[in-house]
């Protein structure tokens, strides 16, 4: 079995969907179970060269999504999306996708 964890900007875009605060109070204590994983300086870095090789390849990819792939790259995480940037990614890089 494996952890789920997630990191702030994740929880971050999940949370700030919730327009009623009752689910936004709801949804966020669900979330107190996941740890927060460390992003650390080396994910930036590998999230600004993502940015790069994403431009060069003519794809458009947001700042927030780059440093997502980059954590679940740096740190051997699978990453559960059905946001199409990411499958992008995983076209090119050993991204793993659920």
């Amino acid at each position: 079995m494996q952890d789920i964890v997630l990191i702030g900007i994740t929880l971050q875009k999940i949370l700030q969907n919730f327009r009623q605060e009752s689910t936004f109070k709801k949804v966020a204590s669900y979330f107190e179970a996941f740890p927060l994983l460390s992003v650390t300086r080396s994910d930036f870095v590998t999230a600004a060269k993502l940015r790069r090789q994403a431009t060069a390849k003519g794809l458009s990819l947001s700042t927030p999504n780059c440093q997502i792939a980059a954590v679940a790259l740096n740190h051997h995480c699978h990453l559960l999306t059905t946001d199409k940037d990411f499958s992008n990614i995983a076209k090119w890089l050993p991204l793993q996708l659920i």
